[in-house]
């Protein structure tokens, strides 16, 4: 969808982002069965977009070991899902006021999708590993156990960003091996120039973080490049890859790239292509009735393996920045 010619160009501030660090080593502190040592998920959200925090949660809010590591920005309300750290909306904010309508249109859209990236980075300080979910991607399971799965473990542990394709890689067979998605055409679409979809992030590397910080424009524009832009960039500059197809993206489905073949194997959906909290509210509950009707197992409280559960904390190689050297060598 266009810009509106009524917002695009209108400047935007910073927005504030609460420090989370102290919440973060909190929550790391509480034993999980479930999610690994080090390890922490987070997400946010406006009194814009929190009445799909319900919908988000549905599936896995009674999974204790899961839900104990969550810390989430809240701007303007609180909830129980998690750790909830409050921030204000206040309206002698002005344009930094984070909870201005936000939807993809409005440049207030692109000041929101900067503040992640403060939070990320206070994360990393304290967190090994971060699992990023946006308010309007619906959490079907505990996503660590395919994570932590023996084919993912090594790119899950080692690189410094996984990320939600924009398109599905449909023309690189290997990597769209799916349980629960699979391509309506081989070798189509063709791949996306930039492949990293902010929506859903696993980030190992807090110098990746404080890179694309580092990149932000002076004034915020909608129609300037994005913070997915840069970090499509700089990406490059880092050991990366994509994460399974299990992470949904419902674009995948409307541009007709997918389809889904088992829903009870889905581990996220991520409702991307709507553009309003309404719509993007009424996909996540389909979503969520869907695994319902499928009779797909919720909440199960599946024990990670000690393995699993250390393989951040063993962790001796960290994930870092390449050389230029490696990266020429990567691209021939």
């Amino acid at each position: 969808m266009p810009h509106s010619a009524k917002f695009a160009n209108l400047n935007r501030k910073l927005i504030d982002v609460p420090n989370v660090g102290q919440a973060v080593g909190e929550v790391l502190l509480v034993p999980s069965t479930c999610v690994p040592d080090y390890a922490v998920m987070l997400s946010m959200a406006t009194t814009h977009h929190m009445k799909l925090r319900h919908h988000q949660f549905a599936l896995v809010r009674n999974l204790d070991c899961f839900m104990s590591r969550i810390v989430s920005v809240c701007y303007g309300f609180t909830d129980s899902y998690g750790r909830c750290v409050f921030s204000s909306c206040n309206k002698s904010l002005g344009l930094a006021n984070p909870c201005l309508p936000s939807d993809y249109r409005r440049s207030q859209y692109v000041a929101l999708n900067w503040a992640k990236w403060p939070l990320f980075i206070d994360s990393l300080r304290v967190a090994r590993s971060a699992l990023w979910l946006e308010a309007d991607v619906v959490i079907h399971r505990n996503p660590w156990e395919v994570l932590l799965s023996t084919p993912q473990l090594q790119r899950t542990v080692f690189d410094a960003v996984r990320y939600q394709w924009e398109s599905p890689p449909c023309s690189v067979p290997e990597l769209v091996t799916s349980s629960a998605v699979a391509c309506v055409k081989s070798g189509w679409p063709s791949p996306h120039p930039e492949p990293l979809n902010c929506g859903q992030l696993l980030l190992n590397s807090l110098e990746f973080a404080l890179e694309v910080w580092a990149s932000r424009p002076a004034v915020f524009k909608n129609g300037a490049m994005s913070q997915q832009g840069y970090a499509n960039l700089i990406k490059g500059n880092y050991s990366h890859s994509g994460l399974p197809l299990n992470f949904f993206n419902l674009c995948w489905k409307a541009q007709r790239y997918v389809k889904i073949v088992d829903q009870c194997e889905l581990v996220t959906f991520h409702a991307t292509c709507e553009m309003v909290a309404k719509t993007k509210r009424l996909s996540m509950n389909t979503s969520v009735n869907s695994a319902a009707k499928h009779s797909c197992a919720l909440s199960q409280q599946k024990t990670l393996t000690k393995a699993q559960l250390g393989a951040f904390a063993t962790r001796v190689t960290q994930p870092t920045r390449l050389t230029v050297i490696r990266v020429r060598d990567s691209l021939d």
